[in-house]
C-alpha cells in the first residue's frame, strides 16, 4: 500500500510522509477519533443499560398494576401528566399494599376516590396517589364505583379522551405497556427508571421464570403460574413461597399512614392517633359501653375510610358522640405528658362519674 492509498481514519486526508505505521494526520484528530469511539460505547452502555431497566419494569408488580387499571379504565390517558414525584409515590403506594398484605394475604386494596368507572359521571378517575387510598378489600368492593362528595378525588372527562391511548379488553401486555410509557412521556419514563429500577419487584410469576432460566430449565412460556411452581418445586423442592410470609398489617396502622398521606386535618386523625398508640393500652382509658368494643372501633375506621374517600360520613354512634364513648378513668397531671387523644378527653370532660368508677371493671376497658 502506498501513501497515496492511506488515509486518516477520522477526517480521511491522505497521510503524505508519514511513517508506516501512522493512522491519523495530527494529534487532534487522533483526540477526535477517541473520544467519538468513547462516546459510541458510553452511549452503547447506556442503551444496554436502559433496556435493561425497561425489560425490568415490563416483568415488574408495578408494570403489572398498571397495565391491569388502564385495562379496566380502558385507556391509559389516566397517566397522562403524572409526572416523576407522581409516578414514584403511585410505585410506593402499589409497594405499601403488598407489604401491608403481607404477601399471601389480600386484606387491602388500593380504591379509588373518583372511580375508575362510573357511565353515570361523564368522567373516569385518574391513576395518581391523590386519588387512591389503600383501604381494606370489605370496604373497596362494598364502595363499588360510588361517587364522592362534588370536588373529591381527580378525574378527567371522557368526551376528553384521546384515541391514541385507548385500550381494548383483548389488546396484548406489550400494546397496553407501549402505550402506559406513551403516556407517561419518554422523559419521565427513563428518569423513574433511572431512579427507580433498582427498587422494582418482579411478579412472581417472573421470580419464578428468572430463577429457572438461571439454571437452565426448561418451562413453557405460556405456563400457568401453578404449572411454573409445581417446575419450581420438582427441581427445588416445596420451599418456595410467594411473597412474604408474615401475617397482614393490622388496619389501624394502614388507616393512620393513609391517613397522615391524604387528610392530616381529619377529624377522625385522634381517634387513629389513639389506637395506633400506646395509650391504647393505657390504665386511664374504658369504654362505657365496653361490649360494643370492636363495634365501635369497627364504625370508627369505616368512617374514617369514608373521610378519606369524600363520602358521606358520621361522627356520631348510635345516636351519640363518638367521643362519649371514651372516659378518663381518673385525672390527669397537665405536667405529665400526654396524647393528644387524652389531653382531647381531658378537655371535653370525659371522665367516669362515681357512679361508674363504682360499677366499671377496672381493666384497661
Amino acid at each position: 500500500m502506498n501513501n497515496k492509498e492511506r488515509k486518516c481514519q477520522h477526517c480521511k486526508a491522505e497521510l503524505i510522509n508519514k511513517r508506516q505505521s501512522a493512522k491519523f494526520c495530527t494529534d487532534n484528530c487522533r483526540t477526535q477519533y477517541n473520544n467519538a469511539i468513547k462516546k459510541k460505547n458510553r452511549e452503547a452502555t447506556a442503551a444496554k443499560r436502559q433496556a435493561a431497566r425497561s425489560n425490568k419494569f415490563d416483568q415488574s408488580t408495578f408494570a403489572s398494576y398498571l397495565i391491569g387499571e388502564c385495562k379496566r379504565a380502558g385507556t391509559t390517558q389516566v397517566l397522562e401528566g403524572i409526572g416523576l414525584e407522581g409516578l414514584k409515590q403511585l410505585r410506593d403506594l402499589v409497594a405499601k399494599r403488598t407489604t401491608y398484605n403481607g404477601g399471601e394475604y389480600r386484606q387491602y386494596a388500593i380504591s379509588h376516590i373518583f372511580p375508575a368507572f362510573n357511565p353515570r359521571s361523564g368522567s373516569i378517575g385518574i391513576l395518581c396517589p391523590e386519588n387512591l387510598v389503600i383501604a381494606s378489600t370489605e370496604f373497596n368492593q362494598k364502595r363499588g364505583n360510588k361517587l364522592p362528595k362534588e370536588g373529591a378525588g381527580k378525574c378527567i372527562p371522557i368526551k376528553s379522551l384521546k384515541r391514541k391511548f385507548n385500550v381494548g379488553k383483548r389488546a396484548t401486555k406489550s400494546e397496553v405497556l407501549a402505550k402506559i410509557k406513551a403516556a407517561i412521556g419518554a422523559t419521565v419514563y427513563n428518569a423513574f427508571l433511572k431512579e427507580y429500577a433498582s427498587k422494582l419487584g418482579l411478579t412472581s410469576r417472573n421470580k419464578i421464570k428468572a430463577k429457572l432460566a438461571k439454571h437452565n430449565i426448561h418451562y413453557s412460556k405460556s405456563a400457568t403460574l401453578e404449572e411454573l411452581q409445581e417446575a419450581h418445586s420438582q427441581a427445588f423442592g416445596n420451599d418456595f413461597k410467594i411473597g412474604y410470609s408474615r401475617e397482614a398489617t393490622p388496619i389501624q396502622y394502614v388507616l393512620m399512614e393513609e391517613t397522615n398521606r391524604l387528610a392530616p386535618w381529619s377529624p377522625f386523625k385522634l381517634f387513629v392517633d389513639f389506637y395506633t398508640s400506646d395509650a391504647y393500652w393505657s390504665y386511664h382509658f374504658r369504654l362505657v359501653q365496653q361490649e360494643n368494643i370492636k363495634e365501635i372501633q369497627s364504625y370508627i375506621f369505616e368512617q374514617a375510610f369514608k373521610h378519606l374517600h369524600g363520602d358521606e360520613y358520621s361522627l356520631e354512634y348510635q345516636g351519640r358522640s363518638l367521643i362519649s364513648y371514651f372516659r378518663l378513668k381518673s385525672s390527669i397531671n397537665l405536667l405529665d405528658e400526654h396524647s393528644p387523644f387524652v389531653l382531647w378527653l381531658h378537655s371535653e370532660g370525659c371522665y367516669l362519674s362515681e357512679e361508674e368508677q363504682k360499677q366499671a371493671d377496672l381493666s384497661p376497658f
